[in-house]
């Protein structure tokens, strides 16, 4: 799929900034720019001030994340906080999310036909980060839900977030290339301080509910409705009330509940710095019977000497989410009850009976995960500085979707029972190596720029286990079982490489200028070319530094800017094979 974007914006904004005085004495705790005034503005190790960023950048700090929200993922966290960014929420916990940075760029997949990622590049301390989608919506047995993905940014612990970058026009992300055509997410993680060290604890329970509810017919008076509507077509005996009355969405819908627990130790020496974190989180959905349990485990290692620094991070996640009430949201009459005569639940023609499925069903996602990374910087110069990243994501997750025979979500035609099972296995790496230069030239003039190679890998392999047709099908049965069994694989790899590279200049803090360019092969590209240049050139004027309006107590900052980008996108090729027994 060719995606070739070419624009011109120009940005004016008005902002209004809290003075701060910052101590310019080194020390080895801070930084003499604090956190809030410095951007990251890629995963290569280049940072910003504020007024320097010609690129349309969205930062968020730790302060900016209310992490007590009973929320199990970061994007739910930020929704409403990032201007530009749109993030649609999942009402079922550990769903994926859907994130738009200034709206779709990408070809969207549907019925079957692959489509390019239509989210944003996410990073995290330079790892880039696998997106948990399907390869074909519906191969696996013709159903667009079969198989349960989960949200990548749901795998490791909010609370060990430091700041978060949204990257969202050419100028910001054009040296990411073909990767960056719906926007870059660059998380950095704490990391541990030199001097004594400090413990961390919190602990936090909620409670939640549906809210909104609709308002149902009581089992009167579907009876007297359904009534009228007989008689008024001539049916000479209309219907009459049996006397049940069932709320079924009140009885598939109740209160739930949320708990997380996090402990962090950090600390460091004269070379060495460490931060440890352990968390644990239960959260149990309103719609009853639905959980979602992580534990996580995360580390960062520091040295620094010299010259040489080096930061090894590493951390492990398991998602464990039950979802058998999957009919939540299907809403029986009120006159049909819930169990029948003998006690056993009443079997309803046609749709399953909500509450029976859920007791009876199984469909539990088991995701285990490791995201690691190593960064090693040498400071060869004065300036001048060559850096090395390497960062892996490995996954492996598991799915079982059970449908009993007992009830008619496992039954089609005269075969009862249905087993599915869906196992992934996913590994992306990526290295990257650059050297970078930064120079003032007399009192006004500064020139930095970085330049640099990537190599990266991506391997996705699934197969799908379907069965049905079961002697007991009561009970959970194993896929192969069932006297109608078929086996399927998906795989998809893809490998690529990149140079690159990012020009800055300023004068006199008041007029910026930047130009990245990229050159990316794959192996995803088409027929047609095997290579993509992608590049931006942006510009910007900080009107607030000019001497008409230095001391102005209303307008405190005032940047005009404006940036040209182009963005080729990658394919997606996929490879199957199938067996039915």
């Amino acid at each position: 799929m060719r995606k070739v974007t070419a624009s011109v914006l120009l940005i004016c904004g008005f902002y209004s900034l809290k003075s701060q005085t910052v101590s310019t004495e080194k020390t080895d705790l801070l930084d003499t720019q604090s956190i809030e005034e410095v951007i990251v503005t890629s995963s290569y190790g280049t940072k910003k001030l504020k007024e320097e960023v010609v690129g349309s950048i969205v930062t968020i700090t730790s302060k900016d994340i209310i992490t007590s929200q009973p929320y199990e993922s970061i994007d739910k966290m930020i929704a409403g906080l990032t201007p530009g960014v749109q993030i649609v929420n999942n009402t079922e916990v550990g769903k994926t999310v859907n994130i738009n940075v200034r709206g779709l760029g990408s070809i969207i997949p549907f019925s079957g036909l692959p489509g390019t990622s239509t989210q944003p590049l996410i990073v995290v301390d330079g790892i880039v980060m696998r997106e948990d989608m399907p390869f074909n919506d519906t191969y696996f047995d013709g159903s667009a839900t079969a198989e349960m993905n989960i949200n990548p940014l749901a795998r490791f612990n909010s609370d060990n977030i430091e700041s978060i970058n949204i990257l969202k026009d050419a100028a910001a992300v054009a040296l990411y290339g073909a990767e960056s055509a719906n926007g870059v997410i660059l998380i950095t993680t704490k990391k541990g301080r030199k001097g004594k060290p400090t413990y961390s604890f919190s602990t936090q329970y909620g409670v939640s509910q549906s809210i909104n509810k609709i308002k149902y017919l009581s089992g009167q008076q579907y009876a007297q409705l359904l009534n009228a509507y007989e008689k008024n077509n001539g049916k000479k005996d209309p219907y009459q009330w049996n006397g049940n009355d069932v709320n079924w969405f009140e009885l598939m819908n109740g209160n739930g509940d949320f708990f997380r627990t996090n402990f962090t130790a950090s600390g460091g020496g004269k070379y060495f710095t460490y931060r440890v974190g352990i968390d644990y989180s239960k959260n149990n959905e309103s719609k009853i019977m639905n959980s979602l349990e992580k534990k996580g485990i995360d580390a960062s290692l520091g040295f620094n000497y010299k010259k040489l620094k080096i930061n090894l991070y590493a951390a492990y996640n398991n998602f464990f989410k039950k979802q058998p009430n999957t009919f939540f949201n299907i809403i029986l009459s009120p006159d049909e009850p819930i169990y029948d005569a003998n006690g056993d639940y009443n079997f309803v023609t046609g749709i399953p009976n909500p509450l029976a499925a859920a007791n009876q069903n199984i469909n539990n996602v088991d995701n285990n995960s490791l995201l690691s990374s190593l960064n090693v910087s040498y400071d060869l110069a004065k300036g001048l500085k060559i850096n090395s990243l390497f960062g892996i994501d490995l996954s492996k997750k598991d799915n079982i979707d059970w449908r009993s025979g007992l009830n008619q979500s496992g039954i089609a035609g005269n075969n009862k029972g249905r087993s599915r099972r869906y196992i992934s296995d996913g590994l992306n790496w990526n290295w990257s190596g650059n050297i970078s230069y930064e120079k003032n030239f007399g009192s006004k003039h500064h020139l930095d720029g970085i330049a640099g190679l990537e190599l990266r890998k991506n391997k996705d392999f699934k197969e799908a286990h379907v069965g049905q047709n079961f002697t007991d099908y009561w009970i959970y049965q194993d896929p192969s079982l069932g006297k109608t069994y078929t086996y399927k694989t998906l795989s998809q790899e893809n490998s690529g490489r990149s140079v690159f590279g990012q020009l800055n200049y300023d004068y006199s803090k008041k007029y910026f200028l930047t130009a990245s360019i990229r050159r990316d092969e794959s192996s995803t590209f088409g027929p047609d070319s095997n290579a993509s240049l992608n590049g931006a050139i942006g510009t910007s004027w900080v009107i607030s530094n000019e001497n008409f309006l230095k001391g102005n107590k209303v307008l405190n900052f005032f940047k005009a800017s404006g940036f040209m980008g182009k963005n080729r996108q990658f394919e997606n090729r996929q490879l199957s094979f199938r067996r039915t027994v």
